[in-house]
């Protein structure tokens, strides 16, 4: 992985920088940080020690490991934590930047129901603070689950993640989900969907909760069988002018006329 002129490394099969996502400033350094993903963690680099080493770097750049990070957020093992990421919003529009990590392998058990971790901003600044290096996931966000199903795998959720603001109305940033292998029937069928869960229902809830993201979302279910609707899934922006940022979800397997 690298950023003008540094490069992040890792040991052999680790999957790091499997996905990476800017921050925006989470721990008031007023530079942005960036978060990297590894096999079931999360590596979390200040934007302002990055920026203090590369003034006495060498010319041939600087090289950072997986072991530098200023904090690492470790996932379930097995969990595919952090094989999406998502960055630069704050949620809960308390002033500081969030993280939305999924790990569609969640739980581990073969049910892979898939879990997303709306990590907060706000609680891991004072992890930043206290001096700790390495934390749960689930001790500094909120562990949102998707759902499994009786004879057939779960529906994969967190196997992509975005952030969306789908109104103007409140000052809150919704979070959107994808659970690309979410069945209909028995057999499973695959035809994938999302959740959208609105930033305002989400205050219910505090870091270290558990919730079943259907609880709390709205539930969108592709009408495709095998089409693995939410494998990827952001926003569209404002396409139709009404003020609300509309969403995009990606069906790889659907069919055009389907």
């Amino acid at each position: 992985c690298q950023i003008r002129n540094s490069r992040f490394v890792s040991e052999s099969y680790q999957f790091f920088g499997a996905s990476v996502a800017t921050l925006g400033d989470l721990d008031g350094g007023l530079i942005d940080d960036i978060a990297i993903s590894g096999r079931d963690s999360v590596f979390i680099f200040l934007g302002e020690r990055i920026e203090d080493l590369l003034t006495t770097a060498p010319p041939s750049g600087l090289v950072l490991q997986s072991s530098d990070a200023d904090i690492t957020l470790s996932g379930p093992v097995g969990s595919y934590a952090g094989m999406a990421l998502a960055g630069g919003e704050d949620f809960d529009a308390d002033g500081i930047p969030d993280l939305l990590i999924g790990a569609p392998g969640s739980p581990t058990d073969g049910t892979s129901a898939g879990v997303t971790f709306l990590i907060d901003g706000g609680t891991l600044r004072t992890a930043l603070g206290n001096g700790l290096r390495n934390v749960d996931m689930d001790t500094v966000g909120i562990s949102l689950v998707g759902a499994a199903y009786p004879g057939n795998q779960g529906e994969h959720s967190g196997q992509s993640v975005a952030f969306v603001e789908t109104t103007s109305s409140d000052p809150y940033v919704d979070v959107l989900i994808g659970a690309p292998t979410r069945s209909t029937t028995m057999n499973g069928n695959n035809r994938g969907g999302i959740y959208l869960l609105r930033g305002q229902d989400l205050l219910s809830y505090s870091a270290g909760d558990t919730v079943p993201a259907s609880i709390v979302g709205i539930k969108l279910t592709g009408s495709v069988d095998g089409g693995l609707a939410g494998s990827a899934v952001a926003s569209a922006g404002d396409v139709n002018g009404d003020g609300a940022e509309d969403i995009l979800i990606g069906a790889p397997e659907t069919t055009i006329g389907s």
